[in-house]
């Protein structure tokens, strides 16, 4: 746990500062372009791992349980963006419907086939859809902070690239500070709940006092605000981990933990399309900012940061808010 930590933090917090040099120097999709051969070497580095248990037994992949949970995910998605203006409403509701026929083949599937997705039998038991639950509502929370902070800080604050991703380092360091110290103290105390929920109340609080009184202008103390939001996030996903690792076993600690970051994904990507919705929602209904000008600020983000910044800024008044 140590080194992964270690790890995720030099990632985390050398991630945000990369890619705001990359989009101000190279284009917004430099950073996509990037990530290719690190792709490729996480493939080769795979396939150097021992061969799965499940090789040995004959059990196989249940590949149409993933295609049903893309038939459920993606057209939520979809209906979610399209609800963002009123003329896509029709559109939306159809996508919900094949997103809800989709959910009920995926619970029918999973419950005939031998080695399923997506383990019914885990997400029934308490403990542990409880994590799935925790663990979806933080990957909402943080992923939206990560989207929209940059949007925030370059329409109020003007801010650059590199700006925005030096912006970023208090919430990366302050997730890792607070994976960190929540996994030694559980270890220490063997309490795995207490840590989090005060962790993520402090979160929740610092949250709505940065939405209810936002900051007008960028400074140590936005950066502070940001950290103490970011370290009771991380006090979350380890005790969830623990939490259900510990309930689903030994012989099934892979399944579970797979699964509770299938629900994080899942909850990221929601989490952040319901804040999108909200965001362009209120925009677009209130019409105190013109919806073309916010989308021009967003496509020219990566390739002119400065030109975009340039925007009529009483019009971008909106956002802050």
């Amino acid at each position: 746990q140590g080194v992964f930590s270690s790890v995720g933090m030099l990632a985390s917090t050398t991630g945000p500062v990369l890619g705001g040099v990359m989009a101000q120097a190279f284009g917004w999709q430099s950073i996509f372009a990037v990530t290719i051969p690190l792709a490729c070497l996480a493939m080769v580095l795979a396939l150097r791992l021992p061969a799965s248990m499940n090789r040995a037994t004959g059990a196989r992949f249940d590949f149409l349980g993933l295609a049903l949970l893309v038939a459920v995910a993606a057209p939520l998605l979809v209906a979610l963006h399209n609800l963002q203006s009123l003329s896509g409403l029709g559109l939306s509701l159809a996508l919900f419907v094949v997103s809800a026929f989709s959910l009920v083949g995926l619970y029918v599937h999973e419950r005939r086939v031998a080695v399923p997705f997506i383990a019914l039998d885990l997400v029934l038991d308490a403990n542990v859809w409880r994590c799935c639950v925790i663990a979806a509502c933080h990957g909402a929370g943080l992923v939206s902070i990560l989207t929209f902070l940059p949007l925030y800080m370059g329409l109020v604050f003007g801010a650059t690239g590199i700006e925005i991703g030096l912006a970023l380092l208090p919430v990366t360091i302050g997730i890792a500070f607070g994976s960190t110290l929540t996994g030694a103290a559980i270890s220490r105390t063997g309490y795995t709940a207490r840590f989090s929920c005060v962790g993520l109340s402090l979160a929740s609080g610092l949250m709505v006092i940065l939405a209810v009184f936002p900051h007008t202008t960028a400074s140590w103390l936005l950066s502070a605000h940001l950290a103490a939001i970011a370290f009771g996030l991380g006090t979350a996903m380890g005790a969830v981990i623990i939490t259900s690792q510990l309930a689903a076993g030994i012989e099934r600690v892979g399944a579970v933990a797979g699964l509770v970051q299938l629900f994080r994904s899942i909850g990221a990507a929601l989490g952040t399309a319901l804040a999108g919705l909200a965001l362009f929602g209120y925009v677009n209904v209130s019409g105190e900012m013109p919806l073309e000008t916010l989308n021009v600020f967003i496509s020219q983000t990566g390739d002119n940061l400065d030109a975009a910044i340039a925007l009529d800024r009483s019009q971008a008044d909106v956002i802050s808010s």
